[in-house]
Formats: structure tokens, C-alpha cells, sequence
């Protein structure tokens, strides 16, 4: 029998670095002075251990997943005034993989953890309100540090500020092939007058349409108003101002097809891509119910629209619509459908002449407050006519469809359509007076939209963003045909409650707030992934909730509920990496020269890390395989992972000791 010392360090309470040696805590050899023989047929046996464990966490791939959320509460005890199933409603868990652009894994304090964590929610919370605004404070009692306070902060800048989009903002809405130069548009757009204009008699019989690379409306009643006295009245021109998610637009050869930006349209199973598209069925049949000279894409459109000799005003969005099957062969899409808004506005105002204008009617107003659309009217002396807005009694199909987390980021779409060339009929134009933008949040879209905004970068907008982790096959499709926004019945009133804003500073929503998901919920689907509840300090907690927000600010705080484990949640094993043993680690589906795992128990915050001695309370001997005696020169140790990779958390003095016998077998 034989008792072996190993260590890395020859004085134990030395320093020893993790870099620049070859004696490193978790990886190290001991030279021999002279030739040490174990006897054939022996075995070996970790006896005890003595680490220093530096107080970090490795946030690597097994643990750097949560999930955020912004909707309303989701319970299963019906008491609670809350909804019980995702499907009621318009939201899905936002996953955010922590320091995704580490290599392997982060290695680093908990505290120092709360600048990844803001980094991550500041960008990843991807809504007009929240989006840079969220901080992280490590937070302390009596001095210690005792886990994170979570602030998410929904303000919004009072008054709201216009910002007019800028010349080089507008990106045409109806052809690819002038969004990548091939060919030029036919329209102008100046942003220093919010000028759209329609200045080229080729636009005969074809849409002339714009949308804008701009930070997304503000959804805290926001407006978006233009003057339309450039379209209406005694000539030849068709017209739709709107407001859309980025559209993504692809010339085919039998015409353009013009779909949300975050639907990827490869052309899978055999079928072609202008087929499944929200637009058209499976034949290739358009299926919406706006004009066929009005093919821009866009979420809520005010269409102004030829009725023989008179222009009438058509109110349309997209809708969801669980009898169409357009994705995949998946029940249920979109649909462009038309809305009736004569319940607010009355019968005269739907039929109401736009070529003679007897009212004086000047300005198209959309206002968003939180999930309701508001679409307005305004005349010469600046009275305003509601048309359509939010009313919980109405039956299903007469309000317009709630702001789903698809549509968070919203854009301003212009459209013209001319029937003549001739002059005085083909120079018209939209003037946009209005656009509450999102800018003071968004600074770097603001700034450089050729990096920041969605025509380049894929992350930009809600819409893209939604489906890029790949939870299920088109979430965002799915979304659609949820319960409060699927339009196929249209009868009885929904029963998803749109959320509104307060009216006053500082604009609070009324029933949505921020939750962290820190564990797979049955609830709170697709989470999966969710895996930093221990770290976060919410243990066997799968939703982090946040506190009710300040009446003041507005701000939601979401504190940890006990101080987070400090312990990295990695196990330790020991390896002998220079002698004849042989173990199986399944885990990484190989044979390993493991000897013995380093199992601890915490009792304290105080014994969580610096030095931890361990001792086996039962030897587990392994065989060394050595039918003939063995010689060495020396004793190589590594300490690693379970996926055998260094366990860098260790600093200081390592000490092993083993044990070797002859074999009793």
C-alpha cells in the first residue's frame, strides 16, 4: 500500500497564478527525484482533497439561458385576476442567452454579473418602452452583498418629441429592386418637410409606396398624423397611410409580393414562395380584402379608395384568421381584412365623399396606446373625429386587432396610386406632420440607421427578432391565431382585455409588467432553456415576478428572493492523466482517466468558497490495468468539468491524496 501527497504548490498558503505556469490549481505535475514503482495488478483511490474555490461562476452553456416577459400575469388559480393559458394571450417569452458572444462559457464573480445582465435586457427587451431601460444593481445588507434588483423602467419622454424621419430614411415599400439599387423609385421623399411625392408619370397603375428606417413609434399614445389634402379631392389618385412592421418585399415573375420582415420565405416542400405569403392562398388567389392596386404590406391601413366617381375612406388590418392554411400547412395566418368603423363613426362618414370634402376634412391621426390602435380624423379648424378606437364591449370583429408582441415595433407606410398620367393628376403627395419615434431610446438607430436600423440588421425589430431562436416553427405566425387575435368567427365580444396607458405622467401600463422566467413554467411556454434560477437567486422559483412599479417613475423592480448560490453549480472530478486507468464518462460518451468526483456540501454562505477540504467517506478504488508494474517520473493531475475541461474556478493550493493498493481481486 501506498499513501501519495500531490500538490501544486510547494508552500500551501502561497500564491499561486492561474496563468504563466505549469503548476496551475487545476492542472499541475509532480516531478520525482527518483523512480517510483507501483505493483502489477494495483488500483487506486482519491482519499481526500483540499481546493480553494475563488467565489466565481462559470456561466457556460448549461446555464446561461432565462427567459423575459412582458404581457400580462399568467396563474392557475382562478381567484387572481389574470389569464391562465399563453394562447389568451398576445405575448411570448423573450429568450436571452447571457454573454452570448463568450467563447465556451463566462467565468466571473456574481456581482460582477449585473452589467451582463443589463446589457442583455437592455437590448433583448425589444419594446419601444423598455428597450435601454433596464439597470441591474448588485444589492447589499449590512454590507454583504445579497443578489440583484432587476429595474425596468417603461418612462416615456413627456411632451412626446416629433421626429420627422430623416431624406435618407425612406425605403421603398413595394419593390426589392429599388431598395437594392437595380432600379430607381418613383417617388421623393424630404425629410426636412415630411414631404411624399409621387413627381413621375411612370407610376401609372402602379403603387408608389415608402416606408421608413426609423426608430419605431413609441407605444404610450404615440401619433402618427399626415396631411392627405394633397390626395383627396377631384382627381386621379388612390391613396393608404399606415402603419406597419418592417416589410420585406420580393420580385417575382409574376408581379412583387410584400410580406412581414421576420417570415423566412425559402421555398420548402415544393411549393412557391408568393404561396405563402399572408396575401394569397395556396392556388395563388389574393385573399385580403384591400384594393388590388393597394399591394404594399402594412398592419393598420386608412385607405383612401375609388368608388366610381366618389373617394371613400376604407380602415384595414392584418388579421389572424384560423381558417386559412398559408405557412407550412399550419391551420391558421394572416389576413388583410377590412374593418367596420361605422360602430364610432357612423354611416355618413363611411360613405362620406372625400373628391368634394364638404367638411374640410385635412389629416389622417393614428394614435397607439399600449395594445389599442386609434384611428382619427381631423378637419380645417383642427376638431378631431374618433373613427375607430378600443371598446371591451364591442363584438370581436369591430375593433381593431390588439398591438401582439409581432407588432411591438411599428413604422409609418405611404402609399399612392395613379390612374392618369397626365399633368396635374400624377404630382401628388402625403406630408407627414407627425411621428413619435422612439429615438431618445434608440440613439444608435436615431444616429446611423445604415447599421442600427431594420433594413440591415436582422435584431432590430420585434418582428425579426421573434422567430430567431427557432422556439417552434413561425411563432410569430402562431401568434396571430391566438384567441384575442383570431378574426375567422368575429362574433361574440373578445375575450382578451387590450391593455391600455395611463393618461398622466408617468404612463404606466395597466396591466402588462416585466417577469423573468428562471426554470422551464408549464405556464409561460416556450421556456424551456431556462436555467439560471440558482444564480439569479430565485431557487425552485420558475418566475421571477416584479414588485408593483413606483407611482412616481413607473419602475418595476425585480429583487432577488434569496442571496444567489455562489457556488458554481459545475462539479469537480479529479483526473490522473498520466497512469493506466480507466473509467467511462458517458456524458461526453468516452473512456476517461477520472479517478473520483469532489462532492460538497454548503452548510453557510461562509463556506462556499475559499479552501474546502473534502474527504471520501468511502474509498472508490480504480483499477490501474497493470499486469506488469509500473514506473514513473512523475504525477500528472488535472481537475476538470464534467465535459473535462479545466475547472478554472479553482485558485491557490491544490492538495490530492491518493491511495494505492494491490488489487484484492
Amino acid at each position: 500500500m501506498s499513501f501519495v501527497i500531490l500538490s501544486n504548490n510547494k508552500v500551501e498558503d502561497g500564491i499561486v497564478a492561474n496563468e504563466g505556469t505549469m503548476d496551475k490549481p487545476f492542472a499541475f505535475k509532480n516531478n520525482l527525484s527518483s523512480t517510483y514503482e507501483i505493483p502489477a495488478n494495483s488500483e487506486v483511490a482519491l482519499q481526500s482533497a483540499k481546493v480553494n474555490l475563488d467565489g466565481s461562476i462559470i456561466v457556460g452553456k448549461d446555464n446561461r439561458v432565462f427567459y423575459a416577459w412582458f404581457g400580462r400575469l399568467l396563474s392557475r388559480n382562478a381567484s387572481l385576476s389574470t389569464l391562465s393559458d399563453i394562447d389568451q394571450t398576445i405575448n411570448t417569452p423573450i429568450k436571452i442567452t447571457l454573454a452570448e458572444d463568450q467563447a465556451g462559457f463566462l467565468k466571473i464573480s456574481p456581482p460582477d454579473l449585473a452589467p451582463y445582465l443589463q446589457e442583455e435586457l437592455s437590448t433583448k427587451l425589444y419594446h419601444p418602452q423598455l428597450v435601454n431601460k433596464v439597470s441591474v444593481d448588485s444589492k447589499y445588507v449590512t454590507g454583504k452583498w445579497s443578489g440583484y434588483d432587476i429595474n425596468v423602467s417603461q418612462s416615456r419622454a413627456d411632451p412626446l418629441v416629433n421626429y420627422i424621419p430623416a431624406t435618407n430614411t425612406a425605403v421603398d415599400a413595394y419593390d426589392e429592386r429599388v431598395r437594392d439599387g437595380t432600379f430607381a423609385a418613383e417617388w421623393t421623399y424630404d425629410g426636412g418637410t415630411g414631404v411624399f411625392n409621387v413627381a413621375s408619370q411612370n407610376t401609372e397603375d402602379e403603387i408608389a409606396a415608402a416606408s421608413f428606417d426609423v426608430p419605431p413609434l413609441t407605444n404610450k399614445q404615440a401619433v402618427f398624423q399626415v396631411d392627405i389634402t394633397g390626395v383627396v379631392g377631384a382627381n386621379a389618385t388612390e391613396s393608404v397611410v399606415g402603419l406597419s412592421r418592417d416589410a420585406t418585399v420580393l420580385t417575382g415573375a409574376t408581379g412583387n409580393y410584400v410580406y412581414p420582415g421576420h417570415i423566412e420565405m425559402e421555398a420548402s416542400h415544393g411549393r412557391f414562395i408568393e404561396e405563402r405569403l399572408p396575401r394569397f392562398l395556396l392556388d395563388g388567389t389574393a385573399i385580403d380584402g384591400t384594393p388590388d392596386w393597394c399591394s404594399c404590406y402594412f398592419d393598420y391601413g386608412a385607405v383612401f379608395q375609388r368608388n366610381g366617381a366618389a373617394l371613400n375612406l376604407r380602415l384595414y388590418h392584418c388579421v389572424g384568421n384560423d381558417d386559412n392554411d398559408l405557412l407550412d400547412f399550419q391551420a391558421g395566418s394572416w389576413e388583410m381584412q377590412e374593418m367596420n368603423y361605422t360602430v364610432v363613426g357612423g354611416l355618413a362618414l363611411y360613405n362620406y365623399d372625400w373628391v368634394t370634402n364638404t367638411d374640410d376634412y385635412e389629416k389622417i391621426k393614428w394614435t397607439v396606446s399600449g395594445d389599442e390602435v386609434i384611428l382619427s380624423i381631423i378637419d380645417r379648424a383642427a376638431a378631431e373625429t374618433v373613427l375607430m378606437n378600443y371598446d371591451k364591449t364591442r363584438n370581436l370583429d369591430e375593433n381593431l386587432c390588439p398591438v401582439e408582441q409581432g407588432r411591438w415595433s411599428m413604422f409609418p407606410v405611404l402609399g399612392i396610386y395613379n390612374y392618369e398620367n397626365a399633368v396635374g393628376q400624377f404630382d401628388r403627395s402625403l406630408t407627414m406632420e407627425t411621428w413619435n419615434g422612439s429615438n431618445a431610446t434608440m440613439a444608435n438607430w436615431a444616429n446611423n440607421p445604415d447599421v442600427f436600423g431594420w433594413v440591415e440588421n436582422p435584431d432590430a425589430t420585434w418582428n425579426r427578432r421573434i422567430d430567431e431562436d427557432n422556439f417552434s416553427p413561425f411563432i410569430s405566425a402562431a401568434l396571430s391565431t391566438r384567441i384575442p387575435l383570431d378574426y375567422s368567427g368575429g362574433v361574440g365580444a373578445s375575450p382578451y382585455e387590450y391593455e391600455t396607458v395611463d393618461a398622466t405622467t408617468p404612463f404606466n401600463y395597466k396591466l402588462f409588467q416585466p417577469n423573468l422566467i428562471v426554470m422551464p413554467s408549464d405556464l409561460y411556454e416556450p421556456s424551456n432553456q431556462a436555467s439560471m434560477a440558482n444564480i439569479l437567486g430565485f431557487p425552485q422559483t420558475p418566475v421571477a415576478f416584479g414588485s408593483v412599479p413606483d407611482v412616481a417613475t413607473g419602475i418595476y423592480v425585480i429583487t432577488s428572493a434569496s442571496v444567489p448560490n455562489m457556488v458554481s453549480i459545475k462539479s469537480i472530478f479529479v483526473r490522473l492523466d498520466n497512469l493506466t486507468t480507466q473509467s467511462v464518462n458517458a456524458k461526453v460518451g468516452s473512456l476517461s482517466r477520472i479517478i473520483g468526483h469532489l462532492p460538497r456540501h454548503v452548510e453557510s454562505d461562509v463556506s462556499n468558497y475559499g479552501p474546502m477540504y473534502l474527504e471520501a467517506s468511502n474509498l472508490i478504488y480504480v483499477k490501474l490495468n497493470n499486469p506488469s508494474p509500473i514506473k514513473l517520473q512523475s504525477f500528472d493531475v488535472s481537475l476538470v468539468f464534467l465535459d473535462e475541461t479545466y475547472a478554472t474556478n479553482l485558485v491557490g493550493s491544490t492538495v490530492i491524496c491518493l491511495h494505492i493498493r494491490k488489487s484484492t481481486d
